[in-house]
């Protein structure tokens, strides 16, 4: 069973369906309790405006940071526009701290003007939502157009188009304000109403509708940033409708950029940490393979070799015995010559579930190929008597299992050897005394070849 990784982005659960959705009722709830009372005016909190903006820029910058390592794994265009859209909003927060009047100076730093802080506004609720909206439709015409040369260039460049946007537009919002209207006349934002106001909503309805239409909600990034825009337009709306600075909606607006920005993070962290955690079960199913024999699905080599070095120190520290058969197929090789090597399997098969079935009934007991056709059993807590016990009803039960077999016997029978490791009379090293107790189970292996196989020997 494997579990694959979708770089591309899966689709959503109904959990994240269920949690969008509530999000998104929250933000309306809150949006329209806020907007009736958006034209309250507010004490100016020196502090907030800052700590806002550093939010923003700091979920922003991640947002895209986390954005373009997926589209760099992904390779696909879509990831790396949606990177650009938060790189620009980012760019921008990070343009409006230092400029906004009355932070680090009446007027603001970098040689601001009084309409610089309201542009960078503008620029950033009007320009986020279009790139995003050209992210998704980025997507749309590479889903449907994959072989044209000219629309696969276009489409690389588009992850570019939201860092060189901010690069044009913040040195424009600085220090070419001279050039453009005066948004904040007499302390408040009528003229950006009357002259910018349908277009900055506009531009988020438009992103809005066109997002969903474009994506239909496909992919688990597409809910958020839904969301997100959702987010934006009520923040614009807000904005707008308190009509100057320091008002309700003005506190409020601010408050739904945090969520706004913070809404794709949280998405992506989620999937980080989802990732993770299918990394991890991966990760234990392929140590739990590496530790079986792939015919037969009994443990291999180093699953025995695992198992006996941690139960040799248990018994030398609880004292109790430990004790091994060494099992052995008798004239496999007869079989593989007469039947074929796929009769030869199915009887490894056979003899590793017999063993399985009556050697290994206890957790602590292991059942292990030990290479070609010989197999190990692992009996903790298990006396010499009551291992020689076991391994005569195993012989007995493949006796009795009656595989054909080119022998005498005319079934499949196996030799044992069956040899103890007894902690409270043995004061050598764990290592040497447990590696005498495998020698001395081997041995006992061949002395029951040697007494004409279908035989259990005890040393």
């Amino acid at each position: 069973m494997t579990e694959a990784v979708q770089l591309e982005g899966g689709r959503p659960s109904r959990t994240e369906i269920l949690a969008a959705t509530l999000i998104s009722a929250m933000i309306v709830a809150v949006a329209a309790i806020a907007f009736r009372h958006a034209q309250r005016t507010l004490p100016e909190v020196k502090p907030f405006l800052p700590m806002f903006l550093t939010v923003v820029v700091l979920s922003e910058g991640l947002t895209g940071y986390l954005l373009f390592q997926r589209a760099r794994l992904a390779r696909t265009p879509f990831y790396g526009a949606l990177a650009g859209a938060y790189f620009f909003a980012a760019a921008i927060a990070i343009a409006q701290l230092p400029t906004f009047p009355g932070v680090f100076s009446a007027d603001g730093l970098l040689g601001a003007g009084p309409q610089s802080a309201v542009w960078l506004w503008t620029f950033w609720h009007s320009g986020y939502p279009v790139l995003l909206l050209l992210a998704a439709l980025g997507r749309y015409c590479h889903e449907r157009s994959r072989s044209s040369p000219q629309l696969t260039q276009v489409l690389r460049a588009l992850p570019w188009l939201g860092p060189i946007s901010a690069a044009a537009v913040v040195p424009i919002c600085i220090w070419g304000t001279e050039y453009l209207p005066a948004l904040i006349q007499g302390g408040t934002y009528v003229n950006l109403v009357r002259i910018l106001g349908v277009p900055v909503i506009g531009s988020n309805v438009i992103a809005l509708a066109g997002y969903l239409a474009l994506t239909r909600l496909r992919r688990s990034v597409d809910v958020w940033v839904t969301v997100a825009l959702a987010v934006g337009l009520a923040d614009s709306l807000l904005t707008l409708h308190g009509g100057a600075r320091y008002t309700l909606g003005w506190y409020a607006a601010r408050l739904l950029s945090v969520v706004s920005s913070a809404v794709v993070l949280s998405m992506l962290i989620a999937d980080i940490t989802r990732l993770y955690r299918a990394l991890m079960a991966a990760n234990h199913r392929l140590e739990r393979q590496s530790l079986l024999d792939g015919l037969t699905q009994v443990g291999n080599r180093q699953a025995f070799d695992r198992c006996w070095a941690a139960e040799s120190k248990r018994a030398r520290r609880t004292g109790q015995p430990l004790s091994v058969l060494m099992v052995d197929i008798d004239h496999f090789k007869q079989i593989n010559d007469t039947y074929g090597h796929g009769r030869g399997d199915a009887c490894l098969v056979e003899v590793a579930n017999i063993l399985s079935r009556v050697a290994g009934k206890r957790p602590t007991d292991l059942v292990a190929r030990y290479g070609g056709e010989e197999f190990v059993v692992l009996l903790a807590d298990t006396e010499r008597s009551r291992a020689k016990v076991i391994a005569e009803q195993v012989r007995r039960a493949v006796e009795q299992a009656a595989l054909p077999a080119p022998s005498v016997r005319g079934v499949v029978t196996v030799s044992i050897g069956v040899a103890a490791y007894a902690p409270s009379a043995d004061h050598a090293p764990v290592a040497d005394a447990t590696s005498e107790a495998l020698m001395q189970a081997d041995m006992a292996l061949y002395d029951a070849k040697r007494a004409g196989r279908n035989a259990v020997m005890v040393r």
